[in-house]
């Protein structure tokens, strides 16, 4: 009797994390990486060929409500909160203003009252970490996310 080895499973095309939030199979495979366009990155010079193996992001932005979730369950301050200022962009720039943060994104004043479903602001990448975290999660690499960016028909 012989032993055959054991196929690999194919992954279910959605998963959800320990936020609720429904994450999507972005297939592993090849993509074209980089720009010629982008004078301001020379890391994204040449373009080249980059393979990924599969792997789950999150269908949608993280929401103002599920952010504030993560806050309430963890007491997380973000940065913008401990520094006391966020920038927000102003007319053609950013500007530092004192007291945005995520709760208030355009500083004293703003609130996301009734922005719940839409993206979360004023938030640092620490603070994206520590979400993640605790989502049970991580921060898409910079391929991946240029990967999923791109699409399947290699959007710049």
């Amino acid at each position: 009797m012989g032993v055959y080895p054991q196929q690999p499973q194919a992954l279910p095309s959605t998963s959800v994390g320990n936020d609720g939030a429904e994450m999507v199979l972005v297939p592993a495979g090849e993509f074209i990486m980089g720009s010629e366009e982008a004078a301001y990155y020379d890391i994204a010079k040449p373009r080249h060929q980059v393979y990924l193996d599969a792997f789950y992001i999150d269908k949608y932005e993280v929401t103002n409500a599920r952010f504030q979730q993560f806050v309430q369950v963890t007491g997380q301050r973000t940065q913008a909160e401990r520094e006391g200022s966020g920038y927000v962009y102003k007319g053609d720039k950013f500007e530092l203003v004192n007291g945005a943060n995520w709760r208030a994104p355009q500083g004293p004043g703003s609130s996301i009252a009734g922005l719940e479903q839409h993206p979360v602001v004023q938030v640092s990448q620490e603070d994206a970490k520590a979400y993640c975290t605790w989502a049970g999660k991580r921060l898409p690499t910079e391929a991946e996310w240029e990967k999923v960016a791109r699409g399947t028909d290699g959007r710049m």
